[in-house]
């Protein structure tokens, strides 16, 4: 019924399969040799679970649909940005990418 019990359902049963592929994964090539030094990769978790309680309390706020929305307008307004202050070589930002960016 709860935000905290949403979130807390949802990372449990993703732990446990994770950790069920790990497994798996670890069976069939063996452990790794060294883990990545990067910290940035392992805060995606972290992040995840505020994503998921976060949603869920401003599911009952906004609704479904406003979230959904806006969820994914956000998600294109800092892929529009991503795009504006860190272009890749050899892509150019095409008129109905920003214009379908102001759309949603």
């Amino acid at each position: 019924e709860s935000a905290l019990t949403a979130t807390f359902i949802n990372f449990a049963v993703g732990t446990v399969v994770l950790l069920v592929l790990m497994l798996g994964h670890w069976a069939l090539a063996g452990l790794p040799k060294q883990l990545p030094p990067e910290p940035w990769l392992y805060i995606g978790g972290a992040l995840g679970c505020v994503f998921i309680g976060v949603t869920a309390l401003l599911v009952r706020i906004t609704g479904v649909l406003l979230l959904g929305l806006a969820t994914v307008a956000g998600q294109l307004v800092a892929a529009l940005l991503l795009d504006l202050l860190l272009p890749t070589s050899g892509t150019a930002l095409a008129f109905s990418t920003i214009g379908g960016t102001l759309l949603a």
